[in-house]
Parts: C-alpha cells; sequence; structure tokens
C-alpha cells in the first residue's frame, strides 16, 4: 500500500510527514523537521485500504482521544493530519 503524493505534499505543508512502513504495514505520522524527527502516532495500514489505531508515541492525551480508531481512506487520513497540525503541542513542537 503506497499513499499518493497528494497526501504527502498535504501533511508537509502542514509540517508534518506521512509514510507506511513496507516492512510492518505501519502508517506513521510524524513531524516533517529535522529538529525533532519523531513519530508522532500510527496505524495499521489494513489490506482494504483503511488504517487502524496502533499507537501514540507523543501527542497530548486529550488530541490522542479525538483520533479516530478507524481512518476510512486518504481523504479520511487528511483530515486526521489536519487536525494533528492545528494541536497547540504539536504547533509549539514544530515552531521550536
Amino acid at each position: 500500500m503506497n499513499i499518493s503524493k497528494i497526501t504527502t505534499n498535504f501533511a508537509e505543508a502542514r509540517g508534518l510527514s506521512v509514510y507506511i512502513d513496507e516492512y510492518t504495514s505501519i502508517l506513521w505520522i510524524g513531524a516533517d523537521n529535522e529538529n525533532i524527527g519523531e513519530d508522532i502516532c500510527s496505524y495499521f495500514a489494513n489490506d482494504n485500504g483503511t488504517f487502524t489505531w496502533k499507537g501514540n508515541v507523543w501527542l497530548p492525551r486529550d488530541t490522542k482521544e479525538e483520533l479516530p480508531a478507524t481512518i476510512r481512506d486518504e481523504k479520511h487520513l487528511r483530515e486526521v493530519i489536519d487536525f494533528i497540525s492545528k494541536d497547540p503541542v504539536v504547533i509549539q513542537e514544530l515552531a521550536a
């Protein structure tokens, strides 16, 4: 499974990165910042094009609780990316 260029560009425009580890089939959403270089959260990439929550790395608990357990498709993934990018803690980390 691959993430489209539209979605990767969408994430990068918001200071985030998104990629799928082909060996583990895990979708990672991370900070697109050399100083941080850390993933924020992850989802399992399912064969049917959906993504299922895997784990949190450093999102605030309140933000994590608002994320969907299942992302339906890439359009929904872009909505999740946009939501994460607007979190005050994420904004502060990206600005550091």
